[in-house]
């Protein structure tokens, strides 16, 4: 459960602190959260704070969360530009102000995996820098795969969905919803999304299997496939929720039908033209050899 308190920031934290650099300290006021806490009537309480953080290189999103305030906390989750950490972290002090301001203390540890569905997005918006994301973490993990050959699938998988996700960017670059797309590049995203779905699936349950293997065979990777099975399901969420979009999209193309004299050229003449793009032509209808079109053959043509 998170509560926004409104409209406001937290004082700048000091210069040196960072989510990057363990081991630093941060003091930090908090205003107005004596109205939140009586929100929830007597009893245990259980409740998260957010504010934003002033910093040079944008904002930082911080909920903290904390169990029937008291001198320990659970967690703290910072939250970049939708893209969230896990943070351990020790020494936390936290006491009430008069006035209803919070002062606290944290000491961070470590950051862990995001939490891929922490972020709630509008049905237009893309994700390939969310994705990107999570195949930096995948990276910094994946050499270690190489040390046994039962996680030779895994590591493959992780290239491709790389290798994938690159398309997709090339695909977005210049576009700021998926609805300004040609339908040649519509089709070309739904395959290589549905590559990248399909590599997902095979890490997931290739990681679950492994995770089962009597006599913990594979303990030595056990908390390495449990951080490669979270950041995963956060590529899977985001390339399924941009495939559905855009399988959703109205139908944006014509259909030719292939006489004597037509090559794939002359028909990229006869409906964009210009010759060149005939090979738009081509793609949307996974021919390889353009000489092997024939008359009364029906081809799409991405409009």
């Amino acid at each position: 459960m998170i509560i926004k308190l409104g409209d406001f920031q937290f004082p700048k934290p000091p210069e040196d602190f960072s989510i990057t650099s363990p081991q630093k300290t941060a003091h930090i006021e908090l205003p107005e959260i004596e109205d939140v806490i009586q929100d929830f009537g007597p009893g245990p309480k259980q409740f998260s704070l957010v504010g934003i953080f002033s910093k040079k290189m944008g904002g930082i999103g911080l909920a903290l969360s904390l169990d029937e305030i008291k001198n320990k906390g659970e967690r703290i989750l910072f939250s970049i530009d939708r893209l969230s950490w896990l943070v351990h972290f020790q020494n936390f002090n936290f006491k009430v102000l008069r006035g209803g301001h919070c002062q606290y203390t944290i000491e961070l540890i470590e950051t862990k995996r995001p939490e891929p569905f922490i972020f709630v997005r509008e049905p237009d918006t893309l994700g390939p820098d969310i994705m990107d994301f999570y195949i930096a973490q995948l990276k910094a993990q994946a050499k270690a795969f190489r040390l046994h050959n039962a996680l030779a699938q895994i590591y493959n998988s992780i290239g491709k969905i790389d290798e994938y996700l690159a398309n997709v960017r090339s695909i977005l670059r210049d576009i700021r919803t998926l609805a300004e797309l040609p339908m040649n590049l519509l089709n070309r995203l739904k395959f290589e999304l549905s590559m990248i779905l399909l590599h997902c699936e095979i890490i997931m349950a290739e990681t679950k299997r492994l995770l089962t293997v009597p006599a913990r065979t594979y303990s030595a990777f056990e908390s390495m496939l449990s951080y490669v099975y979270q950041y995963v399901q956060g590529i899977f969420q985001e390339a399924g929720f941009m495939w559905t979009r855009a399988n959703s999209l109205p139908n944006k193309e014509k259909t030719h039908i292939v006489t004597n004299q037509d090559t794939l050229q002359s028909i990229s003449k006869q409906y964009y033209n210009t010759y060149s793009r005939w090979t738009d032509i081509a793609y949307a209808n996974k021919i390889i050899d353009p000489t092997t079109i024939k008359p009364g053959d029906s081809l799409i043509i991405p409009i």
